[in-house]
């Protein structure tokens, strides 16, 4: 059931958290401050 309702159509996996960590380790996200990345592929936007 909750396959069917994630756009991405599969659970996510440890990979899936490397690009965002990343990204916030690096200056690339110096500027950004109190936002809630969600990592969840779509899911948010279904329901």
């Amino acid at each position: 059931m909750i396959l069917g309702r994630t756009p991405a159509n599969r659970w996510g996996t440890v990979q899936d958290l490397a690009g965002p960590a990343v990204w916030l380790a690096s200056d690339g996200s110096d500027f950004m401050n109190g936002q809630t990345i969600l990592i969840d592929g779509g899911m948010t936007v279904v329901v």
